[in-house]
């Protein structure tokens, strides 16, 4: 017997609805068992071989070396009496290296420690104006600072801030009155900043980081002038550390 069209549609009609009247109940019962197992175990990302952990774990003394550069310091240069008065704006500048130890405490994605440091290198300008000239060197430069992060994956975002002493070698000459002002001194100071470090295998990881340090200021005399040394400096360091 030959079905017509009208019977035909009305067929595919009650299967679409019946279909239709199941997926609802079907979704339900497939959403109360839970999701089947993946085909594959998801795996965190690798950084040059290093399987890094999904949260890493920073806890630990750790101690490293670094080297960077310091520059954009502002030391205005005043003798007095005048002339000649200013004479000028000094800009420490230089290459920086050091080691660093510290110890790091976690709690869940947030990171606390404590860090000493000392660096070496060549912070100093120089300028001359008429028959004055002046100097400055700082080397070298210590610091114990605090640090607070937040770990991001197996990367750590930081600040940091504490205590920081120097070592100044400072000139200032006129030998137009003459005079010629020579100190060595260390002066305190304080360091802040904020960085990145990320972990590049188990143990080892790998840091960048700015700092801006300053110090107290030093009022100097030979007797005939005096002047006023102010210094202070922005860095840029990269570092390399070992955690134990």
């Amino acid at each position: 017997m030959k079905i017509g069209n009208s019977e035909r549609h009305r067929r595919a009609g009650k299967r679409a609805l019946a279909l239709a009247t199941a997926l609802p109940f079907l979704a339900t019962q497939a959403l109360a068992s839970g999701p089947g197992p993946l085909p594959y175990e998801p795996q965190p990302p690798t950084f040059g071989g290093y399987q890094a952990p999904a949260v890493a774990s920073w806890s630990g003394f750790y101690a490293g070396v670094s080297l960077g550069y310091a520059c954009c310091g502002r030391d205005r240069v005043q003798l007095a009496p005048a002339p000649p008065g200013v004479i000028g704006t000094m800009h420490e500048a230089g290459a920086i290296a050091g080691g660093h130890f510290g110890r790091d405490w976690q709690r869940g994605n947030f990171v606390a420690g404590v860090e000493a440091s000392l660096s070496f290198g060549d912070i100093g300008d120089s300028l001359t104006s008429g028959t004055a000239s002046s100097s400055v060197s700082i080397n070298p430069v210590a610091e114990v600072r605090g640090r607070l992060g937040r770990v991001r994956g197996d990367g750590l975002l930081y600040v940091t801030g504490g205590l920081a002493a120097a070592r100044v070698d400072y000139a200032a000459a006129d030998t137009g009155v003459p005079s010629d002002i020579r100190s060595s001194f260390t002066t305190p100071g304080v360091s802040v900043g904020f960085g990145y470090e990320q972990m590049i295998s188990q143990n080892w990881s790998l840091r960048g980081e700015y700092s801006y340090s300053l110090f107290q200021a030093e009022n100097l005399t030979d007797g005939v002038q005096t002047t006023r040394a102010t210094p202070d400096f922005h860095a840029l360091r990269i570092g390399l550390s070992h955690r134990f």
